[in-house]
């Protein structure tokens, strides 16, 4: 289950900040930990600054114009000075953010000063040894950071000048961030006159920097649908960063038809139209069986992506489709409520809504010709397994439910094991960490009990999607497992982060209780997403090329073709 709340524009300041809602490893066992970085630079240092770079970055977010950033880089008599002037243009207001920050001669940092005008003014200040960042704001709480052993780079919230220093340095490496994380850097890949590398922070976002030389060209950073490419080399840049990702065509021999599935008002519901594609065999004869195909958490397409520009394109659902439609089935997806063509509003809908919005399309694919109304399977991936247990157990006619990757435990056990897994990846000491968690599970309590949440940063993380949390909350998930009847495949991911193998057992032992014949399927090397990968982790999900795995596709494929018709009733 991705966490569902919108990503904030950061980058790592403490730890990369942000959703773990949704891959092979273009690094991983070729990197080689490094204890401390090389001098990059061997030319005698000045004795005044020397600026060896000045440039401008052209942010945009979701494909929009958000700001741009000023940056200047100056030899110094030991080391490096970076100076930053970022102007964000967010809801019509603009925020400007300035800093300076000093490296020795190896980019580790020294010093750095950063002054955001933003309510009412942040001033953070970096120094000491061991390295001590102090936050102080003139409206809300200070708070003092520690760094946990020895660092070799500062990378600054909403500062992209602070990447400079990756194209200056060696790679692939392991190096560590501020204040204590791992900083993979990947191999290079060619793209002349430029190179790329990627960067992996805290194993929970990944960066694509491009680099001309060693100077810094273009951030990317895809989670965030956040691109910054330097004014200067736009244009060279524009067919490498940031250009839109292309969606896989559907396999030979079937075809898409859109559809369009109503969804009536209801109390705490309002009406909706979602959009959606019905794909089919062009050639088949006869009613065919036919699979919805649910989404998980988070505001996505009909394909399971993140809608517009940037963001993470993997298309699991496309290829469920594809692969689906190859071995003689039908299958249904739609854009979540308010999201794509859909209308209605994503922001209020909670977990009923989206149950009710599943039942109207089973309704519709049963009135559908050219379907056989008896076999009606559901696949819900995520959340998506959620809803569709729980649509399938309020209606007996379901003749077959596919739970990918879906959680077998509490929403809110889940999330604060996601929380917790990026706190250990944040480079925080142990009673930070715990500190931190602490507050998030205060959070969860006020949502819990409709109190409003405390005034914390973590608290913020979740503000917005109170209703929906609390929905959840409030849903026994394996009750409705156990109320199953029909024939249940439960497919998971070995080295999945987000929704791990426990969920898959606790999922097969409620479906076994309940008497619903089950097969449970554990795919080594598979993430979330149902992808290779080499760690699970969610900064892999950013991977360029990422494919569905074929096995699990054809295993999925043959238990769907293979589902028995329900008996009338």
């Amino acid at each position: 289950m991705l966490r569902r709340l919108t990503l904030v524009v950061v980058t790592a300041g403490c730890a990369a900040r942000g959703p773990g809602g949704a891959a092979p490893s273009a690094v991983g066992p070729s990197l080689r930990p490094s204890p401390r970085p090389p001098v990059v630079a061997a030319v005698a240092a000045p004795a005044a600054p020397i600026v060896v770079d000045v440039g401008e970055l052209e942010l945009s977010l979701r494909g929009k114009p958000a700001g741009r950033e000023a940056f200047t880089i100056a030899r110094t008599a030991d080391g490096f000075r970076i100076d930053s002037e970022v102007r964000l243009e967010q809801r019509g207001t603009l925020r400007l953010i300035v800093s300076e920050l000093e490296t020795d001669a190896a980019w580790r940092p020294r010093a750095a000063t950063v002054r955001d005008v933003v309510d009412g003014g942040t001033t953070t200040t970096l120094g000491g040894a061991p390295l001590t960042l102090r936050t102080t704001a003139r409206l809300g709480a200070s708070a003092v950071r520690t760094a946990s052993r020895p660092i070799d780079l500062y990378l600054a919230d909403n500062t992209l000048a602070h990447f400079a220093p990756i194209c200056a340095l060696p790679a692939p490496a392991v190096r560590t961030g501020f204040p204590g994380m791992e900083v993979r850097i990947g191999d290079d890949r060619a793209a002349p006159p430029f190179v790329q590398r990627t960067v992996d922070l805290g194993a929970t976002v990944r960066a694509l920097i491009t680099c001309e030389a060693t100077r810094l060209v273009a951030v990317e950073l895809p989670a965030l649908a956040l691109v910054a490419v330097r004014s200067d080399r736009a244009p060279a840049l524009r067919e490498l960063v940031g250009a839109p990702a292309i969606k896989a065509p559907l396999a030979a021999g079937l075809i898409e038809e859109p559809r369009t599935i109503r969804v009536a008002a209801a109390r705490g519901r309002e009406a909706a139209e979602l959009a959606c594609s019905l794909v089919r065999p062009a050639a088949a004869a006869g009613p065919l069986p036919v699979a919805l195909l649910l989404t998980g958490s988070g505001a996505q397409d009909r394909d399971e992506d993140a809608v517009g520009a940037g963001g993470i394109k993997l298309g699991l659902l496309r290829a469920i489709a594809s692969a689906l439609g190859s071995a003689g089935v039908a299958t249904l997806r739609c854009d979540d409520r308010g999201i794509g063509a859909s209308t209605g509003e994503f922001g209020a809908a909670t977990l009923p809504t989206f149950i009710a919005d599943a039942q109207a399309a089973v309704g519709s694919l049963r009135r559908e010709r050219g379907l056989d109304p008896r076999r009606v399977i559901l696949v819900g991936h995520s959340e998506g397994g959620v809803v569709a247990a729980a649509v399938a157990a309020a209606d007996p006619r379901v003749a077959g439910v596919a739970l990918l990757a879906a959680p077998g435990r509490p929403v809110d056990e889940v999330l604060l094991a996601q929380v917790a897994h990026t706190l250990a990846k944040g480079g925080l000491t142990d009673a930070e960490a715990a500190a931190a968690l602490a507050r998030h599970q205060a959070a969860f309590a006020a949502i819990r009990a409709g109190q409003p949440l405390p005034d914390t940063a973590e608290a913020d993380e979740w503000a917005g999607g109170e209703a929906w949390l609390r929905s959840h909350m409030r849903h026994d998930g394996l009750a409705a497992v156990r109320a199953l009847a029909c024939p249940l495949w439960i497919a998971q991911g070995a080295i999945d982060q987000q929704v791990t193998p426990v969920d898959a057992a606790a999922l097969a032992a409620a479906a076994r209780a309940g008497g619903a014949p089950v097969v449970e399927r554990s795919f080594p090397s598979l993430d979330h997403a149902f992808v290779v990968s080499a760690t699970g982790d969610v900064a892999e999900y950013a991977t360029p090329g990422r494919q569905v795995d074929p096995t699990f596709l054809a295993e999925l494929a043959a238990f769907v073709a293979a589902v028995p018709a329900r008996p009338d009733r």
